[in-house]
């Protein structure tokens, strides 16, 4: 067997600082391509509990690439240590081992690539404008995750729009004034601020979850909540939200209102049936109450919406939403009297597709190998 390079949590990081927004995005919309050209094999994940951790057993195969079996663990409870987990990489012809690679900050950014890319598609759909639009962000939660998702968005926004403001939302101080701190010495020229919601009680002369979630034009959660996190009658039409944080039929981060008036794009149709806890709840509702609501259900999965190279194809976009972009507050031109979708926000759902470890744990080898990065290992 040839020698396994070992990739630890540091040298992954270095490699991931090596490569562009553009490259990433890239990788993860030739993953959802693959994944719904069925050009991939990935068995439905299983796990195992214990009373500290959920632990995910992960193995997915790229036809066009490699092989990966990931195993990561998610803490029941906050963690500081963010989601621990490790990949092996095979061969795809010879089924040898080629790598084992940290994962704890792959997992995080495969999944904010996905919002990502959803986000970057929906702005390109909004009305052009030769003068620079700017952009409030709103994440909810203080992880690598929420991080990582900072980072892509203000990375891969299409011009003429920027990211003008970013306001992390979180239980407690300490985590939220770190990531805060981190994200400071990344984006030095972008406003920051800090929203608490649970241990300390708001100040007048600070913000308010409402008021950061009234002006907000994209909203991200990365939370592992069973609850909404806010009312949903303070988001405004042609909002896009971002929800990567919910995992499991009990969780739900947004409440039923809202997903009622959401034009919904996901990556996986199939796996967000059975894990997705808002929609699955809409649709049990909408079963139920055929009469009672609005819920149109899912527009289309991401790779629906993409090329095999990773471009966007903008004229498979659905036009609600089109429509749904064109709808914000800050693009009143753009309204109509009395349209269909003039309170509508458009949404994407992510879960998780296992096609997306295989591709970001190929590029970060890949990288890590051109540049010599890494510990060689014969076993």
């Amino acid at each position: 067997m040839p020698p396994v390079r070992i990739l630890s949590f540091d040298q992954v990081q270095a490699t991931l600082s090596a490569l562009k927004a553009d490259q990433i995005l890239r990788n993860q919309a030739q993953a959802f391509y693959a994944f719904k050209n069925q050009q991939t094999q990935t068995p439905q994940r299983i796990s195992t509990t214990s009373k500290d951790h959920t632990t995910l057993y992960m193995p997915a195969r790229i036809d066009s690439m490699t092989s990966v079996v990931k195993i990561v663990s998610i803490p029941l409870q906050s963690s500081p240590f963010g989601l621990p987990g490790f990949s092996v990489v095979l061969d795809n012809d010879t089924a040898e081992a080629r790598g084992l690679v940290n994962a704890r900050l792959l997992t995080a950014v495969r999944t904010a690539a996905g919002s990502a890319l959803a986000t970057k598609m929906v702005l390109e759909a909004r009305s052009k404008t030769t003068t620079e639009e700017p952009l409030n962000l709103v994440v909810f939660g203080s992880g690598a995750q929420a991080k990582a998702h900072v980072q892509l968005i203000i990375q891969s926004v299409p011009s003429p729009f920027r990211i003008a403001k970013v306001t992390i939302v979180n239980r407690t101080a300490p985590r939220g004034e770190a990531l805060l701190k981190d994200l400071g010495h990344l984006f030095p020229s972008v406003p920051l601020e800090l929203v608490l919601t649970a241990t300390e009680p708001e100040s007048s002369s600070s913000p308010s979850l409402e008021q950061a979630v009234r002006q907000a034009d994209i909203i991200c959660t990365c939370t592992n909540s069973r609850e909404p996190l806010f009312d949903s009658t303070w988001v405004r039409p042609g909002t896009h939200l971002n929800l990567v944080g919910s995992f499991k039929p009990e969780m739900q981060e947004i409440d039923q209102a809202l997903v009622q008036r959401s034009h919904i794009i996901v990556d996986s149709t199939e796996a967000c049936a059975h894990e997705a806890g808002e929609l699955m709840r809409a649709q049990k509702w909408k079963d139920e109450h055929p009469e009672q609501t609005t819920y149109r259900g899912v527009l289309a999965e991401l790779g629906e919406l993409v090329d095999a190279q990773g471009n966007i194809l903008y004229d498979r976009v659905p036009s609600a939403w089109k429509r749904a972009a064109g709808n914000s507050s800050s693009s009143s031109k753009d309204k109509r009297e009395g349209d269909d979708d003039s309170s509508f926000v458009t949404l994407f759902k992510s879960v998780g597709i296992a096609a997306q470890d295989v591709a970001i744990t190929c590029l970060v080898l890949e990288e890590a190998e051109a540049n010599n990065i890494g510990t060689m290992v014969e076993l």
